[in-house]
Order: structure tokens, then sequence, then C-alpha cells
């Protein structure tokens, strides 16, 4: 007997990630990730082409085990503002591929939250105080951002390193704090300045604010009305805001 008429199917690559219209950070790690059907060889080639240009093998070419294991660790290209595409073809039998895409490359990016500009006159940073500088950034943990260098100026020309953050959990939740120590350094125009040294376009400025002296203020005697008699004893009590360096010297003065 004879059967009816069937087909029979080349074997099928399926790319399942990236998926048309992923967003990925230029730089960052990611997965390219297939599944086959059928006798697919294990000759594989990774490919990628960006803007429609010419397809070029990923470097370094997938290991056996990745090729087994259907998942290949792609380091993006630096190139934000790319439409890319990914193509796996089976060499043994080149009309077995799949095209995935396509996908846009950004920029990974970095938002200072803390200051805001808001830290002027009464709530001006002291010398000597502690506040948390504060961000948000985009593609840290996707590990297009390697490490944050925090930087200070007051003229808007020279800037000085407060630190660099490279903890990587800091890194990879894409917000941070620092808390900083205010330096001696009293202006009414200070900024503060993020960047990733290995890209310096991520470079964020915050608004100006100011850096405060350190003040002190008496508290007794404060009101004025006080009658001390002569020979007694009485306290003479304050208190200061920042940094305020020791031995201070007492006065008193009985006309102004």
């Amino acid at each position: 007997s004879t059967t009816g008429i069937f087909s029979i199917a080349l074997p099928v690559i399926d790319i399942v990630a990236p998926a048309a219209g992923d967003t990925w950070y230029a730089t960052g790690a990611y997965n390219i990730r297939w599944q086959t059907t059928g006798s697919v060889s294990s000759n594989l080639s990774v490919q990628y082409r960006m803007n429609g240009g010419v397809w070029t093998p990923v470097s370094p070419a997938p290991t056996a085990q990745q090729i087994s294991n259907g998942s290949y660790a792609w380091t993006v290209p630096d190139s934000p503002g790319s439409s890319v595409e990914v193509r796996i073809t089976d060499n043994n039998r080149a009309e077995v591929t799949d095209t995935a895409g396509p996908l846009t490359i950004v920029a990974p990016s970095v938002t200072i939250t803390t200051p805001d500009g808001s830290e002027t006159g009464a709530g001006a940073w002291v010398v000597g105080t502690q506040h948390d500088i504060a961000w948000t950034s985009a593609g840290g943990a996707d590990g297009a951002i390697n490490s944050l260098r925090l930087q200070y100026t007051t003229d808007g020309a020279t800037f000085t390193t407060i630190d660099t953050v490279s903890d990587q959990g800091t890194i990879d939740g894409d917000a941070g704090t620092y808390t900083w120590t205010i330096p001696d350094a009293v202006s009414s125009t200070v900024r503060v300045r993020i960047f990733d040294p290995a890209r310096p376009a991520t470079t964020v400025t915050s608004s100006p604010f100011q850096i405060a002296a350190p003040s002190m203020t008496i508290t007794s005697p404060d009101t004025g009305s006080e009658n001390w008699i002569i020979g007694t004893d009485h306290e003479i009590t304050w208190y200061s805001v920042g940094e305020v360096v020791e031995p201070l010297k007492l006065y008193y003065t009985t006309d102004g």
C-alpha cells in the first residue's frame, strides 16, 4: 500500500532572544538564546549586523558547550542608536537559519538625585557634616557600567575626586548612595558629577548647591536678662554645626 502525500521539512533553528523591539545597553552582557528542532548540526555560526549592513561573526566564536546549551553570552557593541539583527546558521546546511530583531542599542546612563540644587541657605551642606550623594543608573544591571567615580567642583572647571564606587552589588542595583563628609570648600556654586571612568559619555553633573562654613550658637547666656553676681559660677553653653576646630577662645565685653 501507499501512504498519502506528506512533507519532509528542514530542521529548524528558532532564536528565542533577542526579540524584535528589545533594547540592549551598549557594552552590556546578554545571552543570545535559541532552540532547535530536528537534526541541526553542532557546526553553527552566530552573526550580527548593524543598521542593515554586513553580517559579522560574534567574537569570540561560540564554544561547543555554548552551542550544546543553545546560549551565547554576547557583549553588545559600543554603538548606541544602532539597530541590530542576530542570525544563527547551520554551516552544514546553510538554508537552516533564523534571524532575530531588530533590537536597539542604547547608551547606559546615570542620574543624580541628591544633591538637587535645593541645598542652599538654611539647607546648605555644612563643612564637616555628612550627607548622602544619591543616584540612579540604567545599564548597570546588564554589565554596561563598570564603576562610578564621584567628584565635586566649586568653579565648574577643576574637579576633585571624592571616591570611586566599584561594589558590584551597588552597580548591578542601578541605584546607590555615598555618604560624603563635606570638605572645607565653602562656596555657593558647588556641583557633584558622576561617571563611569571606562565610559566618560555617562558623565552627569548636579545642579549647583551650597557648602556653608561651620557655625556656633551660644545658648547661655542668651536672653540678655541674666543677672550674674560677681564671684558666682555660671555655665556658658553653646552648640556648633559642622567642623569646629578646638581650642576655642571665649571672650566677654561690657561695652560691645
